[in-house]
């Protein structure tokens, strides 16, 4: 029995010649190594680094690990957030290398959040939080009806309205929900799909699709006030999400502070404390409500896009609202 070779088909296979990429090519091909906003961040941190070479009299061309721990170590005296100095860290990492991975800057930044834990364990009974991040306050479903239990008026309203409940019951990041355009909405029997086409847990842009299921309660739903946005404000495609100006519609996509502010000022028409609320309170709010009434976690995940249920521990203020209504019920007036 006899084998037949089987003729190669690739490129070099055939004998075309092979172009050797140049220094240029690689300088191009670095800019696709993090996501744009990375890079971005990246090189604000080196040009402050930079300038806080020339301070101390030291040559940006010959760095060194004790350049780069002192560094740090500044960034700590100076009250720096645990989680700037590490984000320093990578991009110093990124843009010089070795000296930024060695041991000892490992040290420093061990020793760094060794002693803030320390300090924190030890201001714990006056209060203090040091370096600790304040997560914003999770809109609990009642808060979100006590938000739309009026009818909302003119086009800001109804916009504003249908921004809250779809990034509420689609646990929106709010740079994703204000990318949404019309074509990467389908209404469906259950509520809608959305693809997200890119996000900060797809930094590939590959795209995702989650569900957001329509709810009983019509002032509350997604679905609904989406559709009633969609209607008064006559949008064919694109953002779904715009300006408006004297009442009338325009072409600029909402910013996701917008978001933000949007959520703080609705919060505040009902007592609620608009310091502690944001963008990410929808999104915590639903985790919190959908873990409350039982849903599964990888249900959760298919809304929210977690690829664990670590974040969704960390996102959950069930507990919390709970522990207050018990002690409430038990010594409260």
């Amino acid at each position: 029995m006899t084998s037949t070779a089987i003729a190669p088909t690739t490129e070099l296979a055939l004998g075309q010649a092979l172009t050797t990429a140049t220094a240029e090519d690689l300088a191009e091909l670095a800019h696709h190594t993090r996501a744009a906003a990375t890079l971005r961040a990246y090189g604000s941190a080196r040009r402050e680094f930079v300038a806080w070479l020339a301070s101390v009299g030291a040559d940006p061309d010959e760095v060194t690990p004790a350049h780069v721990a002192t560094y740090l170590a500044s960034l700590d005296k100076a009250g720096a957030k645990t989680a700037t100095i590490l984000a320093k860290r990578a991009a110093l990492a990124f843009h010089f290398g070795d000296p930024a991975r060695a041991e000892s800057v490992g040290d420093v930044l061990s020793a760094i959040r060794r002693r803030r834990a320390d300090r924190l364990t030890q201001d714990n009974a006056t209060g203090v939080r040091g370096n600790a991040s304040k997560s914003k306050a999770a809109l609990s479903e009642d808060d979100l009806r006590a938000i739309c239990a009026n009818p909302a008026h003119g086009l800001a309203g109804i916009r504003d309205r249908a921004l809250l409940c779809v990034g509420y019951w689609g646990a929106f990041r709010r740079s994703e929900l204000v990318a949404l355009n019309l074509e990467d909405l389908d209404f469906t029997d259950a509520g809608a799909r959305v693809r997200i086409a890119k996000s900060k847990a797809d930094q590939m842009g590959e795209g995702r699709t989650k569900p957001i299921a329509a709810q009983r309660d019509k002032r509350i739903c997604p679905v609904a006030n989406l559709q009633a946005w969609l209607q008064a404000s006559g949008i064919k495609g694109g953002a779904i999400f715009r300006g408006t100006q004297a009442g009338r519609l325009t072409a600029k996509r909402l910013t996701a502070q917008v978001v933000a502010l949007i959520v703080k000022r609705e919060g505040a028409k009902i007592g609620l404390n608009s310091a502690r609320l944001g963008a990410h309170s929808l999104r915590s709010g639903f985790i919190t409500t959908a873990r409350r009434r039982g849903v599964a976690d990888r249900t959760i995940r298919a809304v929210t896009l977690h690829e664990t249920d670590r974040m969704l521990n960390h996102y959950d203020q069930g507990a919390t609202r709970e522990a207050e209504a018990e002690l409430a019920a038990v010594f409260g007036a």
